[in-house]
């Protein structure tokens, strides 16, 4: 999809920034962000991170609510993406029951395919 307010030259045919465009440099700080990340990947071990996962469950247990929020969240998704897959669930499960509906009307000749 060409965009129409591309009087610069800052972008393709498509909308993409086009090469040297200062603009379309992605994130600043991500090269440092990368460094830190890596830096703590090389610092935490497998057995650091049981322990903190036995802390968390721990104070879980002893009925830290921030504690039992955090730990269901990393265990069992965030409650809104559980949601988002259930409304899709419920979603393709409507329309299947509207194919069966008209497939059935079909056959009995009560609809045609070209009806809509």
């Amino acid at each position: 999809m060409a965009h129409d307010s591309n009087r610069n030259g800052n972008h393709d045919a498509r909308g993409r920034f086009t090469a040297g465009n200062k603009a379309g440099r992605g994130n600043p700080h991500h090269r440092h962000v990368a460094e830190l990340r890596a830096k703590m990947l090389e610092r935490v071990t497998t057995d650091d991170v049981a322990a903190v996962v036995e802390a968390l469950v721990n104070k879980a247990k002893a009925g830290d609510t921030a504690a039992t929020k955090l730990l269901f969240d990393r265990v069992f998704g965030r409650i809104a993406d559980h949601d988002a897959v259930a409304a899709a669930d419920a979603e393709a499960a409507e329309l299947t029951a509207i194919r069966s509906v008209a497939s059935r009307a079909i056959l009995k000749k009560q609809l045609s395919p070209m009806d809509g």
